[in-house]
């Protein structure tokens, strides 16, 4: 029970998404490589093979994108001055690659075992008299400006950088270098304030001390009797510093060397060589063994205890709204059950009131009926969409192919534009809709192929306009793909599935009939007015998605807190669904859709805030990227939990008035008008 309890904590530590988005994916089946001692027959150009079968002497280091946490633009390795990568070696050592990786073998020589001191990388000359050059040190300067980390890892394992000692922080991820600014603080928190530092300058990181940590072969079943000589790595430490290196005394690499200065205000007429060096420290502990490694690392992240802090606030809230949502059960759908009935000991002050009196209008059709059901069918899209990503996540663990599942996902989103168009068509149709062929166009607008088609091609054309090298370099004919994948699969199952449901379905039968009277609505209880409803309404359900958008998860703990954050959207429904009935307000068809999505504008703003506070914009790309995004996921983000929000409700007020039927001596189409 402890070790299930361990494993369930670990897959539930929330970290940043550099180890997610930029790194193999944690937990994922490839073992750990087993290493042993230098081949003298090997070469760095090897493709981390050598003679021996069953294990490597070299250790392959390769690096990803470039991005950062306050810009939103990323950035291939290749496209900066740094050392050149090792052309002809394609990462293939892992299925999780995400769709806009550029992962390139880096030039460093590191094999097991050996120990490495101020080894020289590369070179770099610059000569400011030329225009290009000006350019390529602008580039490295703009890097160290926006805060933008290398992605290293070796073994399908991230390197990570601890920056704080006392208490152990480290980030998964290199910073190019910093700036200081007129102050003497460097830009980035990260990196501690130095003597020896000067104002308005930047200081390139263009020196990696490297430190593997191992455990051995001996007496492991896969180091045979090799003994010391093999090995597993089971962490993997890196630490950035800017040297000057003196092209007399390169060999000097110590800990005081004098920084690598780069003045933001440049000599045009000077000439300089940047050097790129590196160190390599092999340790032996058998302590940690290479299955846990990712334990070890996720500890030392500082974001992983406030993951867990959240998670115990997302469960925390659903146990507080539990007290409410008992509480409305009891007085409607659990009336006549006798484990309530302590709750429903005291009998509501006028027994015509609330509820009841709006059994004959409760189920009348809503204003604006094709619009409704349209946004109804594509939420019912996306939730579908939602559960199966949910599942196929948890199931990436025993997975070993990330691409079978991203096949198999895809070929399921292709399916749910029916499943959107039948429920669209079957509420359009009870709302006495004439129009489905209207109503079908507008749900396959909304259908999630079409809007991630948008997404795809707006990406790209913005990333090709910023040269990122991230954009797919997208022509005629992929653009014509994309389109008839999305109008030529997407909107004929759409239609199949609204003319299925509209023609050969019968309309819904609610439990009541509504009358041919409608009545007036009462004047409304300040909470229950509809901009203050939607402010309440949309804050608890705003607090859950926060978490999730904040903090992504592994398999389970995804799961988990996916699992919270929708209870927390079906208790809030239920809660403000009894209130509106109770207020004798039957109207509540949108207003159950847009108090709960009301979260989604919520998330805008918080999005505004953020590239506000945090984000550097400083070009139009960069802004347009931001916006566009943010937008789109907020009006997803709208959509389904929106959809999510009335369809509980629909249920609760089906099983009310199901469950328990309208006193037969009151007749309530004799209500008087609300004056």
């Amino acid at each position: 029970m402890t070790h299930l309890s361990d494993e369930f904590l670990k897959n539930c530590i929330s970290i940043k998404y550099n180890i997610w988005f930029k790194y193999p994916q944690p937990y994922s089946p490839t073992e750990p490589l087993v290493y042993c001692k230098d081949n003298k027959n090997t070469t760095a150009a090897d493709n981390g093979t050598n003679t021996d079968a069953n294990c490597t002497a070299q250790v392959p280091i390769y690096v990803n994108t470039l991005d950062s946490e306050r810009a939103y633009v990323p950035y291939s390795y290749n496209q900066f001055d740094f050392c050149p990568s090792i052309e002809g070696f394609e990462y293939t050592e892992s299925d999780f690659i995400e769709w806009d990786d550029r992962i390139f073998r880096t030039s460093y020589d590191i094999r097991f075992q050996r120990q490495e001191q101020c080894r020289l990388l590369c070179k770099r000359p610059f000569d400011l008299s030329r225009i290009f050059d000006i350019h390529r040190i602008s580039v490295l300067k703009m890097l160290m400006n926006k805060q933008y980390y290398q992605h290293i890892f070796a073994d399908n394992y991230p390197m990570s950088w601890c920056y704080s000692q006392n208490p152990l922080e480290c980030f998964v991820g290199v910073p190019v270098g910093y700036y200081v600014d007129s102050h003497g603080n460097p830009n980035d928190p990260r990196i501690k304030k130095r003597s020896d530092t000067k104002a308005d300058t930047f200081y390139l990181f263009n020196h990696l001390d490297f430190t593997f940590i191992y455990e051995s072969g001996i007496g492991k079943p896969w180091g045979d009797s090799s003994g010391d000589k093999v090995g597993r790595i089971t962490a993997i430490k890196v630490r950035p510093r800017s040297i000057r290196h003196e092209k007399t005394n390169f060999k000097n690499c110590a800990l005081d060397s004098p920084l690598l200065e780069i003045p933001n205000s440049l000599n045009y007429s000077s000439t300089f060589t940047i050097y790129y060096s590196y160190s390599v420290t092999f340790i032996r502990d058998d302590s940690t063994g290479a299955e846990n490694r990712w334990n070890s690392l996720l500890t030392s992240l500082p974001e992983s205890n406030t993951g867990k802090w959240f998670i115990l606030t997302a469960i925390l809230l659903v146990i507080v709204l539990s007290a409410p949502l008992m509480y409305v059960l009891s007085r409607t759908v659990l009336t006549k059950q006798e484990l309530f009935g302590w709750m429903n000991s005291k009998p509501l002050s006028n027994p015509n009131a609330g509820w009841q009196c709006i059994a004959n209008d409760v189920f009348r059709s809503p204003k604006y009926p094709l619009l409704f059901s349209s946004l109804i069918g594509s939420g019912v899209q996306y939730i579908c969409c939602l559960g199966v990503v949910e599942v196929l996540t948890l199931l990436i663990h025993f997975s070993t192919s990330l691409i079978l599942i991203v096949l198999i996902t895809i070929s399921l989103l292709l399916l749910v534009g029916s499943i959107g168009g039948y429920v669209s068509s079957r509420f359009y149709r009870s709302f006495c809709g004439q129009h489905w062929k209207y109503n079908c166009l507008l749900t396959a607008a909304l259908n999630p192929i079409m809007l991630t088609a948008i997404l795809f091609l707006t990406r790209n054309f913005l990333l090709m306009e910023s040269s990122s090298g991230l954009a797919f370099p997208i022509g005629f004919t992929p653009a014509v793909f994309v389109l008839l994948i999305s109008f030529g699969l997407a909107l004929p199952l759409t239609f199949a599935g609204s003319y299925f449901g509209y023609n050969y379905q019968s309309p819904i039968e609610y439990p009541i009939r509504p009358t041919a009277n409608v009545r007036d609505i009462p004047k409304q209880s300040i909470y229950n007015m509809l901009p203050i409803s939607l402010l309440l309404g949309g804050l608890v359900p705003f607090v859950s998605v926060w978490i999730v958008e904040n903090y992504p998860f592994f398999n389970s703990g995804e799961f988990v807190i996916t699992s919270a954050s929708i209870m927390i959207c079906i208790q809030t429904s239920i809660v403000f669904a009894f209130v509106n009935l109770m207020d004798e307000n039957h109207m509540w068809w949108w207003r159950a859709y847009l108090t709960i999505g009301f979260a989604a504008v919520y998330y805008f703003i918080h999005c505004f805030c953020f590239i506000i506070t945090t984000i550097i914009i400083d070009d139009l790309i960069s802004a347009l990227l931001y916006c566009f995004f943010s937008f789109v996921l907020s009006v997803l983000l709208f959509s389904l939990i929106g959809t999510i929000g009335f369809l509980i409700s629909y249920a609760f007020i089906w099983m009310t008035y199901t469950l328990n039927k309208p006193n037969a001596e009151i007749d309530y189409s004799t209500f008087p008008e609300a004056t």
